[in-house]
């Protein structure tokens, strides 16, 4: 079961599809992979 600790990004797309990047281990998540995208 996907825990809310282990949820590193979510990403909604114009399509209407919604990825959730998640990790159980601590990591870092390369900043060029999240460059152009807005927080609201």
């Amino acid at each position: 079961m996907l825990q809310l600790s282990q949820v590193k990004t979510v990403v909604f797309k114009t399509t209407g599809d919604i990825s959730v990047l998640h990790a159980t281990d601590s990591i870092q998540i390369d900043e060029v992979i999240m460059e152009d995208v807005g927080a609201s």
